[in-house]
Protein backbone atom coordinates (compact mmCIF):
# COMPACT_ATOMS: atom_id res chain seq x y z
CA UNK A 1 0.00 0.00 0.00
CA UNK A 2 1.53 3.73 -0.63
CA UNK A 3 2.24 6.40 1.49
CA UNK A 4 -0.46 8.85 2.55
CA UNK A 5 -0.11 12.25 4.27
CA UNK A 6 -2.40 14.50 6.45
CA UNK A 7 -1.81 17.74 7.80
CA UNK A 8 -4.21 19.73 9.90
CA UNK A 9 -4.17 22.47 12.01
CA UNK A 10 -4.60 21.72 15.48
CA UNK A 11 -4.67 25.37 17.23
CA UNK A 12 -4.15 28.56 15.37
CA UNK A 13 -3.80 32.10 17.57
CA UNK A 14 -3.13 35.69 16.23
CA UNK A 15 0.93 34.87 16.25
CA UNK A 16 1.03 31.32 16.86
CA UNK A 17 -0.02 27.61 15.76
CA UNK A 18 0.18 24.55 16.60
CA UNK A 19 0.41 22.23 13.39
CA UNK A 20 0.16 18.08 12.78
CA UNK A 21 1.58 15.86 9.71
CA UNK A 22 1.15 12.42 9.23
CA UNK A 23 2.88 10.08 6.92
CA UNK A 24 1.33 6.96 6.79
CA UNK A 25 2.41 3.81 5.85
CA UNK A 26 6.30 5.09 6.81
CA UNK A 27 7.98 2.14 5.32
CA UNK A 28 6.70 3.05 1.66
CA UNK A 29 7.69 6.46 2.30
CA UNK A 30 11.49 5.56 3.48
CA UNK A 31 10.96 3.14 0.54
CA UNK A 32 10.09 5.14 -2.50
CA UNK A 33 12.19 8.58 -0.94
CA UNK A 34 15.54 8.62 -2.16
CA UNK A 35 17.84 10.42 0.16
CA UNK A 36 17.68 14.25 -0.21
CA UNK A 37 13.66 13.40 -1.54
CA UNK A 38 11.41 15.57 1.30
CA UNK A 39 7.43 14.80 1.53
CA UNK A 40 6.00 18.16 2.46
CA UNK A 41 2.75 18.92 4.62
CA UNK A 42 -0.05 21.61 3.97
CA UNK A 43 0.75 25.00 4.20
CA UNK A 44 -0.03 26.66 7.17
CA UNK A 45 -0.09 30.49 7.88
CA UNK A 46 0.48 33.02 11.41
CA UNK A 47 -0.29 36.38 10.45
CA UNK A 48 1.34 37.01 6.72
CA UNK A 49 3.78 34.35 6.58
CA UNK A 50 3.39 30.99 5.24
CA UNK A 51 4.75 27.82 6.82
CA UNK A 52 5.44 24.17 6.47
CA UNK A 53 6.99 21.29 7.59
CA UNK A 54 9.54 19.35 5.39
CA UNK A 55 10.68 15.42 6.30
CA UNK A 56 13.33 13.51 4.45
CA UNK A 57 12.32 9.94 5.22
CA UNK A 58 16.01 8.63 3.87
CA UNK A 59 17.76 11.95 5.03
CA UNK A 60 18.63 15.19 3.57
CA UNK A 61 22.19 13.96 2.57
CA UNK A 62 24.39 10.90 1.79
CA UNK A 63 25.80 11.19 5.57
CA UNK A 64 22.12 11.56 6.99
CA UNK A 65 21.45 7.59 5.75
CA UNK A 66 19.91 5.94 8.89
CA UNK A 67 18.35 9.34 10.22
CA UNK A 68 15.01 10.68 9.25
CA UNK A 69 15.90 14.48 8.71
CA UNK A 70 13.03 17.19 10.06
CA UNK A 71 12.64 20.99 8.84
CA UNK A 72 10.44 23.67 8.99
CA UNK A 73 9.84 25.55 5.98
CA UNK A 74 9.61 29.02 4.93
CA UNK A 75 7.40 29.49 2.12
CA UNK A 76 6.74 33.10 2.20
CA UNK A 77 8.18 35.61 0.19
CA UNK A 78 9.96 37.52 3.07
CA UNK A 79 12.11 36.27 6.07
CA UNK A 80 10.18 35.26 9.39
CA UNK A 81 12.15 34.81 12.92
CA UNK A 82 10.09 32.12 14.71
CA UNK A 83 10.11 30.36 17.91
CA UNK A 84 9.34 26.48 17.44
CA UNK A 85 8.99 22.24 18.51
CA UNK A 86 9.04 20.20 16.34
CA UNK A 87 7.86 16.71 17.80
CA UNK A 88 7.86 12.88 16.50
CA UNK A 89 7.12 10.85 19.08
CA UNK A 90 9.05 11.04 22.34
CA UNK A 91 12.05 12.69 20.56
CA UNK A 92 11.60 17.01 20.36
CA UNK A 93 13.22 19.35 18.85
CA UNK A 94 13.24 23.11 19.75
CA UNK A 95 14.78 26.46 18.71
CA UNK A 96 14.30 29.82 19.67
CA UNK A 97 14.74 33.12 17.41
CA UNK A 98 15.45 31.01 14.16
CA UNK A 99 15.15 33.23 11.63
CA UNK A 100 14.35 31.41 8.19
CA UNK A 101 14.49 33.52 4.58
CA UNK A 102 12.24 33.06 2.21
CA UNK A 103 11.93 29.66 0.84
CA UNK A 104 14.59 28.54 3.01
CA UNK A 105 14.52 25.92 5.85
CA UNK A 106 15.74 25.54 9.88
CA UNK A 107 15.38 22.38 11.10
CA UNK A 108 17.60 19.08 12.43
CA UNK A 109 19.45 16.03 9.55
CA UNK A 110 19.45 13.60 12.05
CA UNK A 111 15.96 14.12 13.87
CA UNK A 112 15.36 10.93 14.50
CA UNK A 113 16.63 7.29 13.27
CA UNK A 114 14.73 5.76 10.98
CA UNK A 115 14.45 2.41 13.46
CA UNK A 116 12.55 4.25 15.90
CA UNK A 117 9.55 5.51 13.55
CA UNK A 118 7.03 2.60 13.55
CA UNK A 119 4.27 2.00 10.72
CA UNK A 120 2.94 6.09 10.84
CA UNK A 121 5.14 9.05 11.71
CA UNK A 122 3.42 12.21 12.93
CA UNK A 123 4.90 15.21 13.27
CA UNK A 124 3.66 18.03 15.48
CA UNK A 125 5.05 21.36 14.98
CA UNK A 126 4.43 24.34 17.18
CA UNK A 127 5.09 27.55 16.21
CA UNK A 128 4.89 31.48 17.17
CA UNK A 129 6.08 34.25 15.37
CA UNK A 130 8.43 36.49 16.30
CA UNK A 131 9.31 38.72 13.27
CA UNK A 132 8.28 39.03 9.98
CA UNK A 133 10.10 40.96 7.59
CA UNK A 134 7.59 42.59 5.84
CA UNK A 135 8.19 46.23 4.50
CA UNK A 136 5.01 47.20 2.10
CA UNK A 137 2.45 44.60 2.96
CA UNK A 138 -0.69 45.04 5.53
CA UNK A 139 -0.32 42.22 8.40
CA UNK A 140 -4.21 41.24 9.13
CA UNK A 141 -4.99 44.83 8.83
CA UNK A 142 -2.45 46.02 10.20
CA UNK A 143 0.86 48.16 8.88
CA UNK A 144 3.84 46.43 10.02
CA UNK A 145 5.10 48.65 11.99
CA UNK A 146 1.71 48.92 13.95
CA UNK A 147 1.32 44.76 14.47
CA UNK A 148 4.72 45.39 16.44
CA UNK A 149 3.89 47.86 18.45
CA UNK A 150 0.69 45.88 19.21
CA UNK A 151 2.70 42.90 20.04
CA UNK A 152 5.00 45.15 22.37
CA UNK A 153 1.69 46.46 24.08
CA UNK A 154 0.71 43.04 24.77
CA UNK A 155 3.26 41.78 26.47
CA UNK A 156 3.93 45.29 28.53
CA UNK A 157 -0.18 44.64 29.74
CA UNK A 158 0.24 40.87 30.35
Amino acid sequence: MPFTTNSSIIRQDQDEARFSFSINNFPDAKRTKKTGEKIESEIFSIMASRLNVSVYPSGRNDKDSGFVSVYLHNVSDHTVTVDYTLTVGSKVGSVESSEIKSNEGDGWPHFIEVSEVGQNMEVTANVTLVKEEILSEAVGGQSLANWQLMKKGEAVNQ
